[in-house]
């Protein structure tokens, strides 16, 4: 049999491992035996959409402004997932007058594995920068602040019930009258 460490596995594995470059850099597809482009096996992107909605401090921001402010908060290797400008979905006036626009953000790559988790981390830290430079204040809680709140009310009706549940002094029956 053939080992994994034989001439033509080596060549079958360095074979792989080029046809997945070419394929990751830009789609080119190795030439077959024949000689002719085979055709490019595409890696699957993954998508994520959030529509966030902020409270305005200010005159809001134009697209572009908003996407670098967005990209700028992402690491490096990240700021490419949020490709294109958030895009308006909403326009809001509470009843006091206080605007309020929601937004969509799109993540997604075809070179960072992108899991829900990592797009929503992404997201946390874009809604983050834009609070922070005072773009805008969420108008919707985070999964934290709202595990944070379940959590605390958890801890509320549990101390609660077990106060009522039990008495103040517990009397022993030899202190009974």
């Amino acid at each position: 049999g053939d080992g994994l460490d034989s001439p033509s596995s080596r060549a079958a594995a360095a074979a792989c491992a080029g046809a997945t470059r070419a394929v990751l850099a830009g789609g080119v597809a190795p030439r077959g035996a024949s000689g002719a482009r085979e055709a490019a096996a595409g890696v699957s992107r993954l998508e994520f959409d959030f529509d966030n909605a902020f409270w305005l401090d200010g005159a809001p921001r134009s697209p572009a402004e908003l996407h670098e402010l967005c990209r700028a908060a992402l690491a490096p290797a990240e700021a490419h997932v949020l490709r294109t400008p958030p895009s308006l979905l909403d326009e809001w006036e509470s009843a006091e007058g206080r605007p309020s626009r929601t937004y969509r953000f799109s993540y997604s790559s075809s070179t960072l594995a992108l899991s829900r988790q990592r797009a929503l981390d992404m997201n946390r830290r874009v809604c983050e920068a834009v609070a922070a430079a005072g773009a805008g204040r969420p108008r919707t809680p985070s999964v934290e602040s709202l595990a944070e709140l379940a959590a605390a009310a958890a801890l509320r009706e549990s101390s609660a019930s077990s106060s009522a549940s039990s008495p103040a002094r517990s009397e022993t029956p030899h202190e009974r009258s």
